[in-house]
């Protein structure tokens, strides 16, 4: 029944209406500037981020977090991870419990 239901809303006449007018607008269908993840970081931002694991490989993704705080930039750990990936960097994933040792 719900696959019934989206059928129905790609063939009706406002959804026609509403391509036709994103057409004649851009004369493109694919490429709309505004779909995908709005950033929450500027420029001067993404570069800070970088750059702190840039000089410092070592540094784990919650220590990020702080010392960009103390800058005053408030990012999620989900934001840094994605900025590096985006950078190719790698980075140290913070445990959320110390491992322990088998003696």
């Amino acid at each position: 029944m719900n696959g019934e239901k989206g059928k129905e809303d790609i063939n009706s006449k406002k959804f026609v209406k509403k391509w036709i007018k994103r057409y004649k607008q851009t004369k493109n269908v694919d490429n709309f500037p505004e779909r995908g993840r709005t950033r929450v970081t500027n420029s001067k931002q993404d570069k800070e981020i970088v750059t702190l694991f840039e000089k410092n490989s070592t540094l784990r993704l919650r220590e990020t977090k702080f010392k960009l705080a103390k800058k005053g930039i408030y990012v999620s750990l989900n934001t840094i991870r994605r900025h590096l990936h985006e950078a190719k960097l790698s980075y140290r994933s913070t445990s959320s419990k110390p491992l322990r040792q088998i003696i």
